[in-house]
């Protein structure tokens, strides 16, 4: 997920892909190129809500969606 460090530019940024915990779920065998995946990520945004933040990332990754199962946010406040 290099357009999460392109677009906005975070200061740490962990992606897991936990797509092998979901081998075998009826979702994962009718859709196989759609992932699970764990973010973790620190950016400047603590005058934002939680929910704010969540926004900002699902918008950098709108492109992506159509590629995405299910998406883990943890953010990290400074």
């Amino acid at each position: 997920m290099v357009v999460l460090t392109q677009q906005l530019a975070p200061r740490t940024i962990h992606v897991e892909n936990q797509s092998h915990l979901h081998e075998g779920h009826k979702e994962a065998v009718r859709r196989p190129n759609q992932g699970h995946f764990k973010v973790t990520i620190q950016l400047e945004m603590n005058n934002l809500s939680r929910l704010q933040q969540h926004r900002v990332i699902y918008d950098a990754l709108d492109g992506l969606m159509n590629r995405i199962h299910a998406l883990s946010i943890a953010t990290i406040d400074d």
